[in-house]
C-alpha cells in the first residue's frame, strides 16, 4: 500500500464512522492550522493527512483512532495503512490490541506494566466510588475536591480517551476522567471518614501514589521503565492492590 492510497483508506474509513461534530471538535486546531476548507468528513481527514507531516500526523492519527472502537475485522487495512505513512509497528498483534484507543506502542514489554496499572486505576476507582457513596448519595459533589471535579467535567465535555479500556461513547462517572494524581487528592480529603481503614498510614500511601506518578506517565506515553522503575511499579502496585482487595 503506498501512501496516496493508504490515505485514501483512512479517509474513507474514518469519514465513514465518525460523527462530523465530535470530529469537528476534536480536530478543530489542525483544522485551523491547515486551513482546511472542505466540510464533508472524508475530504476533511484526508486532507489533513495530506498537509500534516511529523508529530502533527502522529496526533491526527491518534485522535481519529481514539474515535472509534476497532473491531478485529479492521485491523488488518488500518495496520498497513499507518505502516505506508510511515509509522512501523514490530508486532501487529499488539497493534490489534491497542487500536481502540491507538497509542504507537513499540515494545511487547510494556504490556506487563501497563496491564498491572490498568488493574491499579481500576481498583482504584472502585474503592473509591465504593466507599465514598456509602457516606453520601452525593458524593462525587460532596466529598470529591472541586479542582478534581473540574477537571473531569471538562475531559469528559471533549471526550478525552485517557485510556484504550474506557470507552468514551459509555455514560460513565466522572471519576473515570480525574488524574492519576488525583487519587491521593480524593484519599488525603477523606481520610479520616474512609480510607485510614482500608490503607492504615496515610503518608506512606499518599507517597507511593506520588511515586508512581511519573511511572505512570512514562507508560501513558509508552517511553521505556529503567528496571528500578519496575521493580518499584511492581511493589508499590500490589502493596496498594493488596489494601483495596481486602475490601472490595
Amino acid at each position: 500500500m503506498d501512501k496516496s492510497v493508504a490515505i485514501d483508506y483512512l479517509a474513507n474509513f474514518f469519514g465513514h464512522r465518525l460523527g462530523k461534530t465530535r470530529l469537528d471538535r476534536a480536530l478543530a486546531l489542525s483544522i485551523k492550522k491547515y486551513g482546511v476548507k472542505v466540510s464533508s468528513k472524508t475530504e476533511i481527514i484526508r486532507e489533513l493527512l495530506l498537509k500534516a507531516e511529523g508529530d502533527d500526523l502522529k496526533y491526527i492519527l491518534e485522535t481519529i483512532f481514539s474515535l472509534h472502537t476497532i473491531n478485529s475485522e479492521e485491523i488488518d487495512g488500518l495496520y498497513n495503512a499507518c505502516n505506508a505513512l510511515g509509522f512501523s509497528f514490530e508486532y501487529k498483534e499488539l497493534f490489534g490490541n491497542i487500536c481502540s484507543g491507538f497509542k504507537f506502542y513499540r515494545v511487547v514489554a510494556m504490556g506487563s506494566e501497563y496491564s498491572l496499572l490498568k488493574e491499579l486505576e481500576l481498583k482504584l476507582r472502585a474503592i473509591i466510588q465504593r466507599e465514598l457513596s456509602k457516606k453520601s448519595e452525593n458524593w462525587w459533589n460532596e466529598l470529591v475536591p472541586k479542582s478534581v471535579r473540574n477537571v473531569a467535567c471538562k475531559r469528559k465535555e471533549r471526550e478525552e480517551k485517557l485510556w484504550p479500556w474506557l470507552d468514551v461513547r459509555q455514560d460513565l462517572p466522572l471519576i473515570h476522567y480525574i488524574n492519576f494524581r488525583d487519587y491521593a487528592k480524593i484519599i488525603n480529603k477523606n481520610w479520616d471518614i474512609c480510607f485510614k481503614f482500608i490503607f492504615a498510614d496515610r503518608e506512606i500511601i499518599i507517597g507511593k501514589l506520588k511515586e508512581l506518578e511519573p511511572i505512570r506517565n512514562k507508560i501513558a506515553h509508552f517511553r521505556p521503565l529503567t528496571e528500578d522503575e519496575k521493580k518499584k511499579l511492581q511493589l508499590y502496585s500490589k502493596e496498594i492492590l493488596s489494601c483495596i482487595k481486602k475490601h472490595l
